[in-house]
């Protein structure tokens, strides 16, 4: 895409909102992810440094002193709870900085378990104008934290949950220029032509009895529920969070509603977003895998990278 975000680490300044918060390291693997959360913070003036994984973040503690460090709980190299860990025990000038947790769709029993691993608070995707800063607010004045929204409910199973979070697209329309959200979007959609593929081809593979195949197709659900949710597609995501843990003879069935889903998608989120329509980043719809024509293993060896880091 061209922009700052493609270096290894990204360092944004703007004017500090507050003498007791500027500095903020956020570690988030995913692009689409990433360019949200630099639009966002950026404009509420904070001094932001990106990063892709816990081990990226962890370099970045050894050299500078952040007032604030935020962690994606699931990320690959290093995860989110494994960097807290390490960083909690290395000889760094952020060894006792705030650390927190930056998840999607995690029940209560999960935000436990964040804070009991040691996170300070945790924050819930999509991220909106303003909760860094209520977060920060909460954490100083010893505040319970407010309710996630896995802990208020979603959609129940039954229902079918709205196409697009209308909540979540008017925040980003009053938080970024239309050229922002412009980026935004085809950031999305450039990163579903790396993962809807790569799906396809790991359901190709578990369906004929390759396990870690299975496992990389969750990873990669998991990947579209994020950034659905940070963008407004709400059905798509609550649809790719069923995927990851659906059994195995479900998942075909899932996932070509999935992907449906996300065809008529991109129109609505347009039009939410106040952006001129396109035809570009239609997603194709799927093609039956049967018996024939099984897919060779040795292509588990395109699952190694990071879905939006082969867009580098």
């Amino acid at each position: 895409m061209g922009s700052a975000l493609d270096d290894k680490f990204v360092d944004m300044r703007g004017p500090a909102p507050g003498a007791n918060l500027r500095t903020i390291l956020l570690a988030e693997d995913h692009y689409a992810n990433r360019l949200l959360a630099k639009t966002l913070l950026t404009r509420e003036g904070y001094t932001l440094t990106l990063t892709e994984n816990g081990l990226q973040a962890l370099t970045q503690c050894h050299y500078q002193r952040f007032d604030l460090i935020v962690l994606d709980i699931q990320m690959p190299i290093m995860d989110g709870l494994s960097a807290l860990v390490h960083l909690r025990h290395a000889n760094t000038p952020n060894r006792d900085t705030p650390v927190f947790a930056l998840t999607a769709f995690s029940s209560s029993q999960d935000i436990k378990r964040y804070h009991a691993a040691g996170m300070d608070r945790v924050l819930n995707k999509p991220l909106k104008p303003g909760d860094i800063a209520q977060a920060w607010i909460d954490y100083q004045t010893g505040r319970p934290a407010r309710k996630s929204v896995s802990e208020k409910g979603l959609t129940p199973p039954s229902a079918t949950p709205p196409l697009i979070n209308a909540s979540t697209t008017r925040h980003l329309c009053r938080a970024a220029t239309q050229e922002d959200r412009r980026v935004l979007v085809n950031a999305f959609w450039q990163s579903l032509d790396i993962l809807i593929p790569r799906m396809q081809n790991a359901l190709g593979l578990a369906i004929a009895g390759y396990e870690e195949s299975l496992s990389q197709f969750r990873k990669d659900a998991h990947a579209i529920k994020g950034t659905s949710l940070n963008i407004g597609a709400q059905r798509a995501s609550e649809f790719a969070a069923i995927l990851q843990n659906a059994p195995l003879s479900d998942i075909q069935t899932g996932f070509d509603t999935l992907r449906k889903t996300l065809s008529r998608t991109r129109p609505a989120l347009e039009a939410a977003l106040d952006l001129p329509s396109t035809t570009a980043g239609q997603i194709t719809l799927p093609v039956e895998m049967g018996r024939q024509n099984k897919p060779k293993p040795e292509h588990d060896r395109q699952y190694d990278r990071s879905p939006i880091g082969n867009q580098r």
